[in-house]
Order: C-alpha cells, then structure tokens, then sequence
C-alpha cells in the first residue's frame, strides 16, 4: 500500500495560493526506511533482543543494512538494504506496536520581502506588536490598531517582559542561528551539559584540549546518547552513520525567525521579542532544504520530553496523519507541554481538508491560522471553525535570520505559531498556579481572551486574534462569555426578517430585534446563502460587541447566544455576487440566570 505524505514547513510561496500538488513532495518516504514502535511491555528489553525481533520482523539479518535507537521512547528507525513492500512489513505482532514509513517532512519556499528594508529602529516594523499605521513601504499600508496587544500588556504588567526567563520554548524547525546578536542570550542551556569540569587524567586533556566545561568535554554528560547537546540537538539525517548531533544551527532561516518572534532579546540590536527572557531550546529536524523526516520529529519531540521543556513550537505540517507522530505529540501534552501548531497555507478549510499536525484532536495542540495587519486573515492561511482554534499575525513579520546581524520579513502560519507560543510561556510565568504544565486550560484561555472581529469569526473556533493585553490582564471579552446556566428553558418566538431574493450588490443594512427582559437570546435562521468569506450577515448586542457571524450556506442554524434583549443584524455585502440571501424565523430567549 503506498501511502502519500507531503509535511510542509509553514511559510509560503507564491505556488501555495492555489490548492496545487505541485507544491508538495513528490517522494512520500525515504526510500526502504520504516519506523517502528515497540509495544510499551517489551520497550524494557535489550537491544540485542530488539534487533533480533526487528530482524525477524523484516526477513532476517540479510535485509538490514542498519538499524538505530531513537531515544528512550521505544521506537527505532530501519534501513533496509532492498525494497520490501510496506504491506509485506506493516502487520502486527505481539512485540511492535507500530510500523511507519520513514515519512518526509518538506518545507514551503518562503516568500523573502526582499524590498522591505529597515530604515530606522526595527522594532517599527513589528505591526504585531504594536500597529500605529505605520508604512512598511509602498505596498504595504497598517490599519492602527490591528495587532495582538503585546506593547500594551508589556505596560500593563511590566514585569510580564522577562516572566519566561526559566520557561523552555522548544523551536522544532530547522534550528536556532546560535550567533545571533539577538538570540545569543536567550539560547537554553542543558543542565546536564554545563557547568565546569576537571580533565582527570591525560586522555582527557587529549581528548578535549582546553576545555573546563562539560559543553566542551566530548563526553556525554548526561547520558542521553549525544555529545555536548548544549543547546539542543539535530535529528535532520539520522541513520546509523549519522545519528543526532548537537550541531543544530539553522542553515536555513525559517526556525531563527520563529525564534526571534518568541524571545529575540531586549538589547537595542534589531528587534524585539514577545519575551525580552525567555529559553530556546534549538531542536532541528529539517534541513537546509527544508527537508525533516517522521523519524526526526519524533525524536525532537521525545528530547523536549527529556528536557522539561513547557512549550513546543511546531511551524510545519501536510495533510498526512502519522499514528506515531500522533502518539509522541500526546505523550508530549500528557507531561504538561502546550504544542502550539501551524494551521498550513494552502487557504484550505481544516475542517475538510485535514492538516497534520495541527488536526490531530489532542486537547494540549492548539491549532494557529494567520491573520494580517488590517485585522483581516491572511490569504494564504488555512481555516477552520471547528479544527483550528485561534488566529495570530503572519503577514509580513519581521524577525531574526541567518547571519549574526540578519533579519527577514517573512509570511506564513509559520510566523503566526510562535506568536502564540511566545505568549503562552509568558503567561506561564506569570501565572504559574493557574497555566503551567495546564496545556488545555491555557489554550481554553488563549481562546476566551481573544478579540473576535467579522472578518475572523468563522474561520477559527474562538473566532478572534489572541490578545496579549487581555490575557495578562486576565480580561475576557463579553463576547466570548456564554450563559451560566445552559440547562435553563429558553423561550421561542417567531419572526420574519429577510432579504430579497437575490439580495442586492453592495448592501449595508441594519435590522434590530428585541425580546423584553431577556438575558440572553438566539437568532434562527431557516436559510441563508450568501457568497462565502464575502458576502456576511454580523450579530451584534446592544453594546456594539460582536457575538456571531455567518457566511457561505446554513440551514436551520441557530446563532450563538448573544448577551441582552436586543440583537442588531448586519447584512453587508460587495459588487461581485449576488446569492439568494437569507431568512431570519426565530428569536430564543433566556429570561433569567440562576
């Protein structure tokens, strides 16, 4: 059986605002290479013992060029030395659990803004953080105050700038530019390979000349099978000749950008940070290509286990479901860690068009589109009302890159993920009682501290683009409030509002419906057709907040509970299309709260 797998690191490219195959990886696997899980009763065994299952898994010795343990999680990785048939190795036994091709992980081109150029104090140029309307350049015009709040909860709570700095962000990606003069500082450092060491004897001194470190020693100091991992580690070629190294510096950019969203220092040397301390655990897996493997993933993810890390950053991902990948990222929340994935870039609905491993229904993933600097999503973003869970900026952001004074613009989820993962780890270390090692209640949170906007509303669960103001400032929107009491009655009426049919190009009406003493009320709509992602019908309270929006085709929908006696429509629509429109039958009421 051959299965198709195209992982995508996510930053896009001009090839990717189309849904076209093209765009991905024509190989599906590495070649004669699968991954194997061990069932959890025999992960105790010795080595010898797992070879020889695996040999007699695979039709003897003879078949095997190399075999390799990845970590302490009972999986291995196999080279064969001929092509065998993945049905012909794929059945269960009482030993394996499960078998895997070696699948590719390939990377997006990014989009390089090479004619954006600072000119003045680069933190200008962070819209995320702060958008005064300012210009990038002739192309690019901000909306004010189109942003995630982070200038404003860094003074509303100013300690909130370095809450992070004993909090791990494990950046899988392509690595970390460990020179950077803005990454330098913030880079993690493994406990069990630093600190000072004494050469005992003569093979010592000549093993390590001038060394008095263990980052240096060329031992493995805290027995996890790598050398001086200072930093972190690289799983981008993994095979028996060439097993994990420390070497995991970013010949590629895209993770030293992630990187600098997340934790570039406050130094006055280019930009700033989400947290001005913070520690990044550089954890590669793709290479220069922007090429990873299931194996590599696997193993970073393990290592981040190992390491106690608080918050994996996952920018990449291809509609491909792995049980193994599945199981690793579970164990991962299991322990605590928020996995904080890109939804992918293929403008694609998640919710039919499955993306891994942004999909998987994990409760600790929490799932990431993009959105621009007009408080609009990002053209190229994926979307889901049900699959992906908040928005964050990923249009043009500038951040951290090669070189030790580099910077990029670039766009993508992948540049939207880390937003969130940066503001996750620093409410971790401000509130530590309520959010650490609590995955799920701080991506609940995430989502409830959101601001919800029309143009977002039904592209992703919550509806709205995280707010760093609201969340440190422990502030939830009441928009983002439902009725205490959900088992109470609500009490039905009928109504009849509509639009013509078709309805009108460039419309803007407002319609208002009342229901005396009401606490709460719901809106039923028998039908509406409107073009999708256009065309929109917006529910607002009497306050002007909004609570609801719909588009593209429903019937018998019910809205979501809107807070008041009063509910205004708006019906709002451009010169394009003009659909069937839409029919309002119903209004529910809830008169009381307990």
């Amino acid at each position: 059986m051959s299965v198709k797998i195209r992982m995508l690191l996510l930053s896009f490219g001009v090839v990717l605002l189309l849904n076209s195959k093209a765009a991905y990886s024509e190989r599906e696997s590495i070649e004669n290479e699968f991954v194997i899980k061990f069932a959890q009763e025999f992960e105790g065994l010795s080595s010898e013992s797992k070879n020889t299952i695996i040999q007699n898994l695979l039709g003897g010795e003879k078949n095997i060029e190399w075999s390799t343990s990845l970590g302490l999680s009972g999986h291995y990785l196999v080279k064969l030395n001929k092509a065998i048939p993945f049905e012909e190795v794929s059945s269960k036994n009482n030993e394996i659990e499960l078998i895997e091709p070696n699948y590719i992980y390939r990377s997006f081109d990014t989009e390089e803004f090479d004619f954006v150029r600072p000119r003045d104090k680069s933190f200008n140029y962070q819209w995320s953080f702060q958008n005064t309307g300012q210009r990038l350049d002739r192309f690019y015009k901000m909306t004010p105050g189109s942003d995630m709040k982070i200038l404003k909860a860094w003074n509303d709570i100013p300690r909130s700038t370095d809450a992070a700095k004993d909090l791990i962000v494990a950046v899988i990606d392509t690595g970390i530019n460990k020179k950077h003069e803005d990454l330098i500082g913030n880079l993690w450092k493994n406990p069990g390979e630093h600190g000072r060491w004494i050469p005992q004897n003569q093979d010592d001194v000549d093993r390590a000349p001038g060394c008095w470190d263990k980052s240096c020693n060329k031992i493995d100091d805290d027995g996890n099978g790598i050398i001086d991992d200072l930093h972190g580690g690289n799983w981008s070629k993994l095979s028996e000749k060439n097993p994990a190294t420390p070497k995991f510096h970013d010949d590629q950019g895209h993770g030293t950008h992630c990187a600098g969203v997340i934790g570039a220092e406050h130094n006055k040397k280019g930009i700033s940070g989400i947290n001005e301390k913070v520690q990044l655990m550089a954890l590669k897996f793709l290479t220069k290509k922007g090429e990873g493997t299931l194996a590599g993933a696997v193993e970073s993810i393990n290592y981040a286990i190992d390491k106690k890390a608080n918050v994996i950053n996952a920018s990449w991902g291809g509609p491909v479901a792995s049980q193994i990948l599945f199981q690793s990222i579970k164990r991962a929340t299991d322990e605590g860690i928020l996995f904080v994935a890109a939804a992918g870039n293929s403008s694609l609905n998640n919710d039919l068009f499955n993306s891994y491993p942004a999909n998987y229904e994990i409760d600790g993933v929490i799932s990431v589109a993009a959105s621009e600097f007009n408080n609009k999503k990002a053209f190229f973003t994926n979307h889901g009302s049900k699959s992906v869970d908040v928005t964050a900026p990923g249009h043009v952001i500038y951040s951290t890159f090669k070189g030790k004074k580099g910077y990029k613009f670039l766009s993508g989820t992948s540049m939207a993920a880390p937003h969130v993962s940066g503001l996750a780890v620093m409410l971790m270390g401000l509130y530590p009682e309520d959010f650490l090692n609590r995955p799920l209640t701080l991506k609940k949170y995430l989502m409830k501290t959101s601001t919800r906007t029309s143009s977002l509303n039904w592209l992703t669960s919550s509806g709205g683009i995280v707010n760093a103001s609201n969340a440190v400032m422990k502030i939830i929107p009441v928009n983002n409030t439902n009725p205490e009491q959900r088992n109470q009655k609500w009490y039905s009426s009928r109504v009849s509002v509509r639009s013509s049919h078709p309805y009108a190009p460039n419309t803007n009406k407002t319609y208002e419906l009342k229901s005396r003493g009401a606490k709460w009320m719901k809106i039923k709509f028998g039908r509406y057709a409107l073009e999708e992602g256009v065309d929109q019908i917006e529910l607002y309270d009497g306050e002007g907040n909004l609570f609801d929006t719909l588009t593209g085709f429903g019937m018998n929908k019910t809205s979501r509970p809107i807070k008041g006696d009063k509910v205004v429509v708006k019906f709002i629509t451009d010169g394009n299309v003009n659909d069937w429109g839409y029919e309002i039958v119903g209004v529910s009421s809830l008169k009381g709260e307990k």
